[in-house]
């Protein structure tokens, strides 16, 4: 009898090794799902550059707007769909802070800067640059020096723009590109 207790006492003590290889088997499972989607996310992100990144946002699943949102000091860049950040990995579009220009209301170009975002925590962060397209295919439309290059983003499906010098990016303007097309006559 006592040998009997003793042989289901040394039986139940362990695992079977069919149930240690589910285990194993189990944990190998999510630990590759989580190292793919890992380096999904970094592939996703090391393709923008601000060539790129209109492209990347039209992509985008967003109802009203998708938006590039880079926080002073401009090392870490993120992507905001509807005014929720997005999941993908932080990157980085500038090595320092570029510098915006914009058409005023008599064609000249002024130096452009962007206001404090309200995060998620309800704390203000100063932003360096933001970049946004909307439901209409519509985008910013701005003159951007970074890297000794000028780019320029207008206002529709036409491609960025890029010179090396600022009176070449001058030429590129056109006010007409956010002028309505159609002649009208409008009754103020």
């Amino acid at each position: 009898m006592q040998t009997l207790h003793m042989r289901n006492a040394l039986n139940s003590k362990g695992f079977t090794l069919i149930e240690l290889l589910i285990v194993i088997l189990i944990i190998g499972l999510i630990y590759g799902l989580f190292v793919s989607n890992l380096n999904n996310k970094k592939k996703e992100t090391q393709h923008i550059t601000l060539q790129t990144m209109k492209q990347t946002l039209l992509l985008q699943p967003f109802k009203e707007k998708s938006e590039i949102i880079c926080f002073e000091p401009c090392q870490e860049c993120f992507i905001y769909n509807d005014d929720k950040r997005t999941d993908i990995a932080p990157f980085s579009l500038f090595k320092s802070a570029p510098k915006v220009y914009k058409k005023d209301q008599f064609s000249q170009l002024q130096p452009h800067s962007f206001l404090a975002f309200l995060d998620s925590e309800e704390k203000l962060q100063n932003v360096c640059f933001r970049f946004s397209v909307f439901n209409n295919k519509s985008s910013s439309y701005y003159l951007v020096e970074a890297q000794k290059q000028f780019y320029l983003f207008r206002p529709y499906l036409k491609e960025v723009a890029v010179t090396s010098t600022l009176s070449d990016a001058k030429k590129l303007l056109d006010m007409h590109e956010i002028l309505p097309r159609e002649n009208r006559d409008y009754d103020f």
